[in-house]
Parts: structure tokens; C-alpha cells; sequence
């Protein structure tokens, strides 16, 4: 069991040596993420590592609400974290994607209804954990443009990987509500059509957190390009004043 924790939680740890130190020193810039972002940042990748070893573990009767909640306060420290303070969210843009995202969280929820109906605490914390759900991907796409400060690059990082978190927790939300009705009906619960989903899950899930550690990089390495411009400049500068 400590062997199976560790391989589940310790790759979203790694997430925060990188950040802090390894891509500060490859990147080699004066601008970086704010430490607003980079504390609330961090906080939310220790509070889904937590939230890991509730849910790979069944420690108690409600350890998987008990993650559920880690892994919401998680996700609400990343949407702090990247919320753009004095510029605000494209308002037009965060609204329609919530719209989006809360249709999707609602087909979710009807599809494990029947599983989650007979217990009030999982119908109150499936409904929170989709709802996060709802706000995490408009957190991301709804980020000023901003060419001149934010690398659009990175920033389509953290786009593709919330879309990704949501991908992932969509599959197990509807997997452990499938398995939690066959078990009902005294059934095994397992998906002969998708033998391979608690790979694809952590697949998704693995790839999404590397993507969004990826988009805390936007300022840095917008800062790069700007200087990597600057130089070519002179450098045509210097060429065209030689050849004059």
C-alpha cells in the first residue's frame, strides 16, 4: 500500500521543485509568476496529492468524499492562484465556457445519479466536485491576452491542461458511480468495454497537472522572447550599419 501511495502522489510532488528552482534556473529571467500564484500554486498540488492517497486508499467509509474535498480545495487554489489581479477575466469568454462546462458536469452527474441517490453525502460532494469542475477550465481560458507579458504558448498550456483535469475526473467520477451501482446489484462492476481506464484516467490526470505547471511559466518565458527580440534587433542593427 505505501508503495502504491507513493507512485500515485510522488509525481505531483516533483511538480514543485520544478517550478521553484529547476525551470528558474533554465530559463535564467528577473520576471516569473507572482508568489500569489506560485504559494497558492503549491498549495494545490499538495492538496491533490493528499486528495491521491484518500481516493487510491480506503482508510475509512468516507474516504473518497475526504479526497473529493482535498481535491476541491485544490482546484479553487489553482483558480486563485492564476486569477489575474487587476486585469480581471474576459467576462464574455469565462461565462460562456462555464455555461459549456456546467452542461458537461450535469450530463456527468445524471449518468451516476442512479449510484449516488441513496446517499446524501455523495450527491452533495459529486455536485461540489462538478461544479469545481464548472470553474477550473473557465479560470484558464478566460485569461487576458496579453502578447507583451504572457506567452500565448504557455498560456494554451494551462487551457489544454484543465480541459484535461476534467477529462480525467469525468472518467472517474463515472467509472466509481458505475462500479458503486453494480456493487449494488451485486455485481463486480467492472467496464468490459474500457479495460484499460484507471491507466487512461491517471494517464490524463498526470499529463493535465504537468500542463498546468507548464502555464505558470507564461511570464517568464514572455519575458525571454521579449529579450531574445531585443537582441535580434541589434544584431540586424549591427549587420545592416557593417554593410553600410
Amino acid at each position: 500500500m505505501k508503495n502504491a501511495v507513493s507512485r500515485v502522489a510522488t509525481p505531483i510532488i516533483l511538480l514543485i521543485p520544478l517550478i521553484h528552482t529547476v525551470w528558474r534556473r533554465v530559463l535564467r529571467v528577473q520576471r516569473s509568476a507572482s508568489k500569489h500564484l506560485l504559494c497558492f500554486y503549491t498549495l494545490g498540488i499538495l492538496l491533490n496529492a493528499i486528495g491521491d492517497i484518500f481516493l487510491i486508499q480506503d482508510i475509512w467509509e468516507s474516504s473518497y468524499t475526504i479526497g473529493t474535498i482535498f481535491f476541491i480545495g485544490g482546484y479553487i487554489s489553482y483558480a486563485t492562484g492564476f486569477y489575474p489581479k487587476g486585469e480581471g477575466y474576459q467576462t464574455g469568454l469565462f461565462i460562456q465556457t462555464f455555461l459549456m462546462m456546467l452542461t458537461c458536469s450535469i450530463c456527468v452527474f445524471l449518468i451516476v445519479y442512479r449510484a449516488v441517490i441513496d446517499s446524501l453525502e455523495d450527491i452533495i460532494s459529486c455536485a461540489a466536485y462538478l461544479l469545481v469542475q464548472c470553474i477550473i477550465v473557465p479560470s484558464y481560458v478566460a485569461q487576458p491576452n496579453n502578447n507583451r507579458i504572457r506567452c500565448q504558448n504557455c498560456q494554451k498550456m494551462g487551457i489544454y491542461g484543465s480541459l484535461l483535469v476534467c477529462l480525467s475526473d469525468y472518467m472517474l467520477i463515472i467509472d466509481a458511480g458505475y462500479k458503486k451501482y453494480e456493487a449494488k446489484q451485486g455485481r463486480d462492476g467492472t467496464i468490459p468495454a474500457f479495460p484499460l481506464r484507471n491507466y487512461v484516467v491517471m494517464l490524463t490526470y498526470y499529463s493535465a497537472q504537468f500542463m498546468i505547471a507548464w502555464s505558470t511559466r507564461q511570464w517568464s518565458c514572455a519575458e525571454k522572447n521579449n529579450l531574445s527580440q531585443i537582441e535580434d534587433k541589434k544584431y540586424e542593427q549591427i549587420t545592416q550599419d557593417f554593410e553600410e
